[in-house]
């Protein structure tokens, strides 16, 4: 749970200020439409921001839905129109290891991946055993594969 959140703490924050937005703006569309002054508006949008937001939990489900799918389409875009992707990559031993795609395309800059193969990228699959990473990337629609063995500097494209 604890991973999840810092992986998807920009989801997460982006979420609440939606949220917040999107009642903001249908408490000012409600009360302008039933007639009530702007300073009353005001008034009471300055009570909605320091007690409480009031929305059905059906319509905060549906904002966390939408921003968490948009977001992950909108990553999924820029990935693809970039010359360099990271297709798959694994890191571990040959009992335990994990997917870490995600952390290597989030560190490709202008084209290039540039990073220390370890266990800050995305944790320690098998504590007290060197660990090999295998990188499987697309380069100008080229595909290619390499080993990399755990300390050692990825850099793709060669």
């Amino acid at each position: 749970m604890i991973k999840w959140l810092k992986k998807n703490k920009d989801i997460i924050l982006t979420t609440f200020l939606v949220t917040f937005l999107a009642t903001w703006l249908y408490n000012v569309a409600t009360k302008l439409a039933q007639g009530i002054k702007l300073s009353e508006v005001l008034t009471f949008l300055l009570g909605v921001i320091n007690y409480r937001i009031n929305i059905p939990i059906f319509l905060f489900l549906l904002i966390l839905i939408v921003v968490f799918l948009s977001y992950k389409k909108y990553r999924k875009l820029l990935i693809n129109k970039r010359k360099f992707k990271v297709l798959k990559a694994t890191y571990g031993s040959e009992v335990k290891s994990i997917d870490i795609t995600d952390e290597l395309n989030k560190a490709v800059i202008e084209d290039k991946l540039k990073i220390v193969l370890n266990n800050n990228i995305a944790g320690d699959p098998h504590r007290g055993v060197k660990k090999k990473g295998k990188v499987r990337y697309e380069f100008d629609k080229k595909q290619d594969e390499k080993e990399y063995t755990e300390g050692e500097v990825i850099g793709l494209p060669d």
